[in-house]
């Protein structure tokens, strides 16, 4: 049985992401130098596809469950988008940030990554450059500012994003709710109420705000929400299962409003 690790902050991200490599880089034989690297919370975070391929492994993407998958050799690795929780040969690990996705490049630590496929990490802090080294080859990451500091005409408080996440975790099940549009105008945009009536209602689970959560300032007046809930063993497929709900929130109108909101739950397989 693996050891399970407590689950944190999420650090999560967008449902249209990919895992293509960056396009600035530059690259010799054995030497490659990239421009996609990001310092961020005194962590250091590389583009995923990128490094693991130039360590020689195999990197695949499964869009369902937002899963990434890395092999090499005989390491298998897995990590979810947004999760602090990575399996490496199938043994839980917490990592110290999660996962994210920033305009079409997905990011990992990059000491978890790199030496768990078995190379050695180094950080220039002088020149902002992590050095990745592993049989003669050598990986040169230039980090630049994090998405998450980009300054927001006005932040969210916790008061207002407590309350949105309780009025999404109404909007779940809309039988007691008389007039659906007056009762959530205040908190959420019009694209998302005439969702909401369409749909009879959120299509998932309510997560309570007393969960693990973290936000994201993606622009001016965007952000995203991301909750976790840890939904126990399922013993059909004896694995471990977590639900991840993302919040998209908009600033309009002198006030933060959700425009749209969606989830997935996650499955981690134990030993056998």
């Amino acid at each position: 049985m693996m050891k399970k690790k407590s689950l944190l902050a999420l650090f999560a991200s967008s449902i249209l992401l990919a895992l293509s490599p960056p396009s600035n880089l530059s690259a010799t034989s054995d030497a490659y130098e990239l421009t996609e690297g990001i310092y961020q919370d005194n962590r250091t975070l590389v583009p995923v596809r990128f490094v693991s391929e130039k360590l020689g492994a195999e990197v695949t993407w499964n869009k369902e469950n937002k899963r990434i998958e890395i092999k090499k050799e005989d390491t298998e690795i897995s990590l979810v988008l947004g999760s602090k929780v990575a399996t490496v040969n199938q043994e839980n690990l917490e990592l110290d940030t999660a996962s994210f996705s920033n305009f079409g490049i997905t990011y990992v630590p990059a000491r978890f990554v790199s030496q768990s496929l078995g190379a050695n990490v180094s950080w220039n802090k002088q020149a902002n450059q992590v050095k990745i080294l592993s049989e003669g080859k050598q990986i040169l990451v230039n980090l630049k500012q994090a998405p998450s500091t980009i300054n927001p005409i006005q932040k969210i408080s916790l008061n207002t994003q407590n309350l949105l996440i309780n009025k999404l975790n109404e909007a779940t099940d809309l039988s007691s709710i008389k007039q659906v549009r007056t009762h959530f105008r205040g908190h959420f945009t019009d694209q998302l109420i005439n969702t909401l009536i369409q749909d009879k209602g959120l299509k998932h689970e309510a997560i309570p705000a007393s969960s693990s959560f973290y936000i994201e300032y993606t622009g001016l007046k965007t952000a995203r929400l991301v909750q976790s809930k840890d939904m126990g063993l399922n013993e059909a497929t004896n694995s471990m299962e977590i639900l991840f709900r993302n919040i998209f929130l908009v600033y309009t109108n002198g006030s933060w409003k959700v425009n749209q909101a969606n989830s997935f739950i996650s499955s981690n397989p134990l030993n056998q």
